[in-house]
């Protein structure tokens, strides 16, 4: 009927599925659902099965939740008048615990990246200047192919992503698959993780390795959220943190080395700066080489070396916003460059922060609760 409002609605199901096999077992509700995700490493979920419910134990969630064995696919359901236009599968988690409470079945899982760290390498190997995503995949092939270590046929897309290696993997080193990937991934440098899909033509669900060396979008497309948006429908914070603590300036003066043309600063970390990923700086400070080195020129020398390299003193964190309202939850993820701008009349000034996503919590929330997203944000 023209003008009629259109029905949108957004719900969650959770479909359990064997381990080894991704056979389907159950689809069961979750209550109290909190879910995780991180670039290179796994990640956690909760969530309790309800057991009051005669068709949910008719389903047998016992079996269709057993520890170690089983698989959970978390699928954001979006209903258009009353049809299901999408339904992408957003998180897969494996259940490693589960907590018998009075009327429910709580849950304890992982991203499926917790399971390459309950594996070992399995062969010595070696590598020479073989592409580093290419390093990564053999190990890992090598560790699913023993037997019980499928894990569901994980796809293995052939990527290149430009940087090669000399490396040696023994056996001796007893080492997890985790391990392993991520010391590859770190020298690269090159960011992976396992992904969920779902096949709309089989209804099958898939995992998926996804490698490159920066993953998400450039910052040419980066996503704005404002907290003080002009309408309260679309990229509305609900909450966020902005911590200005001045770690990333190291300020101790080292030394003074004079050339002809200018004296030369060099500034190392105070203590626990190093930890914190501050960088040593060597910048020229300068001026006339007969001038006195004060802490004035220091400051200035470093933070212009600091401006140069894209080190910031601001972290954002906690950024929680709406996940049904603009940008969408489905139109972003991990890797991907967003901006926050921060205007708040108790502050002199507005503020705008940019960063990528490197790892998401969603909260799906029950029926007429709110669905959020909180994200943790690296340099951008």
């Amino acid at each position: 009927m023209l003008g009629e409002e259109e029905d949108r609605r957004v719900a969650w199901r959770y479909t359990f599925c064997d381990l080894a096999t991704r056979r389907p077992l159950a689809q069961l509700p979750l209550v109290g659902v909190d879910l995780q995700e991180v670039i290179g490493g796994p990640a956690s979920g909760t969530g309790t099965v309800p057991l009051l419910d005669e068709e949910v134990r008719a389903s047998d969630p016992w079996t269709a939740t057993a520890q170690r064995r089983t698989l959970c696919f978390a699928q954001r359901v979006v209903t258009l008048n009353g049809r299901e236009v999408s339904r992408p599968a957003l998180w897969a988690g494996i259940v490693w615990k589960r907590v018998r409470s009075g009327v429910g079945l709580k849950l304890t899982m992982a991203t499926p990246e917790s399971y390459l760290g309950m594996r070992k390498v399995v062969q010595d190997r070696t590598f020479t200047a073989t592409d580093d995503a290419a390093i990564q995949r053999a190990i890992l092939d090598d560790a699913l192919a023993l037997p019980g270590g499928s894990m569901g046929g994980l796809i293995l897309p052939e990527v290149s992503v430009g940087t090669t290696s000399d490396l040696t993997v023994r056996l001796a080193d007893d080492r997890t698959v985790l391990e392993a990937l991520t010391a590859v991934g770190n020298a690269a440098p090159l960011e992976w993780r396992i992904v969920p899909g779902y096949d709309e033509a089989t209804g099958a669900f898939t995992l998926t390795l996804l490698q490159a060396g920066r993953l998400g979008t450039s910052s040419s497309r980066a996503l704005v959220w404002t907290s003080s948006p002009g309408s309260r429908q679309a990229n509305e914070v609900l909450g966020y943190e902005v911590t200005e603590d001045g770690t990333g300036v190291p300020n101790s003066l080292l030394g003074v080395a004079t050339t002809d043309d200018d004296a030369i600063l060099r500034s190392v970390q105070t203590s626990g700066e190093v930890e914190q990923g501050a960088p040593l700086l060597e910048a020229t400070a300068g001026g006339d080489p007969g001038e006195p080195v004060t802490q004035e020129r220091l400051d200035r020398a470093t933070r212009a070396e600091l401006d140069a390299i894209g080190v910031d003193e601001v972290a954002l964190t906690g950024l929680t916003v709406r996940g049904d309202r603009g940008p969408d939850l489905t139109s972003y993820g991990l890797g991907d460059v967003l901006t926050l701008q921060a205007s708040d009349r108790l502050w002199p000034e507005p503020t705008s922060i940019s960063g990528r996503v490197l790892g998401r919590r969603i909260q799906p929330g029950g029926p007429g609760s709110t669905e959020t997203v909180t994200m943790t944000l690296g340099i951008a």
